[in-house]
């Protein structure tokens, strides 16, 4: 069974958000929650072993995510790493990034 990431920040390959599961879903899908009180605008996900922080590759939001809201980012069946990096940004202009989360073993990451 996955754990739960609950990092608690105030501030600081590629997938793709979808509101259902999909048939073929990689080991490392997780569902984002935003518990914040601004929406999360841009969602970026990178692989930990890149060439680091400053290619985070597109949004893989379709649209912005309200705060409350979650949403169910997929990754196609074929990938292999379980080490990424995540950054939400705000419509409040903050963003918060996690680095190196096993998304082999977690199913849900919260930006509190």
């Amino acid at each position: 069974m996955k754990n739960t990431l609950a990092a608690w920040i105030a501030t600081s390959t590629l997938a793709i958000a979808s509101p259902v599961l999909p048939a073929y879903a990689g080991i490392q899908d997780f569902r984002v929650h935003n518990l914040t009180t601004s929406s999360i605008v841009h969602l970026h996900i990178s692989n930990s072993y890149g060439s680091g922080s400053e290619d985070w590759g597109p949004n893989v939001l379709n649209s912005s995510l309200p705060s409350g809201w979650s949403t169910y980012i997929t990754f196609p069946s074929s990938t292999q790493n379980c080490y990424f990096d995540i950054l939400a940004e705000f419509r409040n202009g903050v963003s918060q990034s996690y680095f190196r989360v096993n998304l082999c073993s977690v199913s849900d990451v919260y930006f509190p």
